[in-house]
């Protein structure tokens, strides 16, 4: 019998039909069974894939899948499986305060310990109820979520009294791998000095209550430059929502004022790439000639003679340094792809002002070199403040 008679046992529906049945009656320990069990073996027929139990490609499939569903179904498929799940790192964000509701008796179960250090990043939030578990708490964060490259705390009103040793042990953790740290809620703490040679980016979320606290987000600024050489960029979010912090650094840091998507920071803070929205607010901007990037936003291309555009070679004249300009519709809509929906008449009078402009050495870029352009001036000054609102 040749081999492609033998095989067609296996393709052809019916002869294949056939052989289990006359399989099923000779029985379990016939000698046609032994053989046939015989070649499975020498075949290796009867273990599974290789890369269904390969740890490498089980991770690579894991990290696709949400981290509680490997941990509680995934983990118990089989022992392979169950070391892949606990030795895997997920590059996603832990938030503690989720968590503490599984503290039993002031304990954790091991299998939340292993939980916490499949996890590259944390947040923290100080929740009464976190805090009443934190002597619990800390020593199993610390324990066990190292290398991060995320971290973010959130204050509210009470710190644990060990607070800034945990800090101090928890950045050591992750001295090489971090590289981004998050600042929110409403106490600011002095952050420990320690090198942090990979951070790339801070971010601080303004609060309403940090007005009377300038002299800790001084200290904390001062260290925070300190600890990361590297860093190039400081996001700062809703700083309208707190006069002083933003006095602050429009007194301290001026030439670091670099990017805004805030109509209201612009007009109090020198900023390098700006946004302006109407152009009449151009007159009210206290430091316009600091200005190289902006973003302009037109409320209406059909009203060319409305919101400050009617005399718009002054307000532009308020902006000698402008080198690149972005202007969109209201609802985002670059100009270069808005004119072809207004009238000819409107068409004339827009491309005659981008001409204008245009031979005033100011540069009209789309969207992606317009943050191109702002994502290179982070770098004229090391780093550079961002500031982001709402």
């Amino acid at each position: 019998m040749s081999l492609q008679e033998i095989i067609s046992f296996l393709t052809n529906e019916e002869k294949r039909k056939n052989l289990i049945l006359k399989l099923q009656h000779e029985g379990e320990d016939s000698k046609q069974i032994h053989a046939f069990r015989d070649i499975i073996v020498s075949l290796n027929l009867h273990k599974p894939p290789p890369g269904i139990q390969q740890k490498t490609i089980l991770q690579n499939t894991f990290r696709y899948s949400d981290p509680r569903e490997c941990f509680d179904n995934f983990r118990l498929v089989c022992k392979p499986w169950q070391d892949a799940v606990e030795t895997i790192r997920f590059n996603k964000c832990l938030h503690i305060p989720t968590i503490c509701k599984h503290v039993h008796n002031g304990n954790f179960s091991e299998f939340y310990v292993k939980y916490f250090r499949a996890f590259k990043k944390v947040a923290i939030t100080f929740t009464p109820y976190m805090l009443q578990n934190w002597n619990t708490l800390s020593p199993i964060i610390l324990n066990n979520m190292k290398k991060l490259n995320f971290i973010g705390f959130h204050t509210e009103q009470h710190l644990p009294e060990n607070f800034n040793n945990f800090v101090y042990q928890l950045l050591q953790n992750s001295q090489l791998t971090l590289k981004i740290l998050r600042f929110s809620g409403t106490i600011i703490f002095e952050l420990p000095l320690i090198c942090l040679p990979n951070v790339e980016r801070i971010g601080f979320h303004v609060s309403k209550h940090h007005g009377h606290q300038i002299e800790k987000f001084d200290r904390f600024m001062k260290n925070s430059l300190a600890n990361c050489e590297d860093m190039s960029q400081f996001w700062v979010y809703n700083i309208d929502d707190c006069v002083q912090i933003r006095k602050y650094i429009g007194e301290n840091y001026p030439e670091h004022c670099t990017d805004t998507n805030s109509n209201i920071t612009s007009h109090y803070l020198p900023m390098k790439a700006s946004f302006c929205s109407p152009l009449s607010d151009m007159v009210h901007f206290k430091y316009p000639s600091k200005i190289e990037i902006l973003y302009i936003r037109i409320k209406n291309l059909n009203l060319p003679f409305t919101d400050g555009w009617e005399k718009y070679q002054e307000m532009f004249a308020l902006i000698p340094n402008l080198k690149h300009v972005v202007m969109t519709t209201k609802s985002g809509i670059e100009i270069e792809e808005a004119l072809n929906d207004i009238s000819q008449e409107n068409q004339r009078i827009w491309k005659q002002r981008i001409s204008f402009l245009t031979s005033c050495g100011i540069h009209f870029v789309n969207f992606k070199e317009f943050n191109a352009k702002v994502e290179k001036s982070f770098h004229t000054n090391k780093w550079g403040f961002r500031f982001i609102c709402k």
